[in-house]
């Protein structure tokens, strides 16, 4: 089965409007079509972002949509305990979603950043790029997955 990290602004794009253009990737995440690594700092920005006044307030997305979509993801991802720390990219929280990345054996790292260009400049995570396809989010929507209805 197909394994991908969502970075945390594609998946609050898919909270913000489901039916945008990520709106498919949380669709498809509830039919089974993939699993979802994630790992509680990712959660955390998550929850951080969708609380800011600028997204919650703006979207109207009150505390209990967010607490149901973190739950949602929490039950049906595979939450990972990354045994490393990786330092390649300036932001942090990038970082985070690489060693979700690592830790959880994924495929795809579905994001609108550039990592590749952060990992190529590392020797010790030139593998990581070997293992891992960076794909933008509207790229993975529509990629058939084994297991996608």
């Amino acid at each position: 089965m197909t394994r991908a990290v969502v970075d945390t602004n594609i998946l609050i794009r898919a909270v913000i409007r489901p039916l945008g253009t990520v709106g498919p990737i949380a669709r498809r995440l509830r039919q089974g079509a993939y699993v979802l690594i994630i790992s509680e700092p990712l959660l955390h920005e998550l929850i951080e972002e969708l609380n800011a006044p600028r997204i919650g307030h703006k979207y109207g997305i009150d505390a209990q949509a967010i607490q149901d979509f973190v739950a949602e993801l929490a039950e049906t991802g595979e939450l990972v305990q990354p045994s490393r720390t990786i330092a390649v990219c300036r932001d942090e929280d990038d970082n985070r979603v690489l060693e979700a990345a690592v830790e959880g054996r994924a495929n795809y790292i579905v994001t609108g950043d550039n990592y590749s260009a952060h990992l190529s400049f590392r020797a010790d995570a030139r593998n990581l790029n070997r293992r891992k396809t960076e794909i933008s989010a509207t790229q993975f929507v529509a990629t058939p997955l084994r297991n996608d209805t």
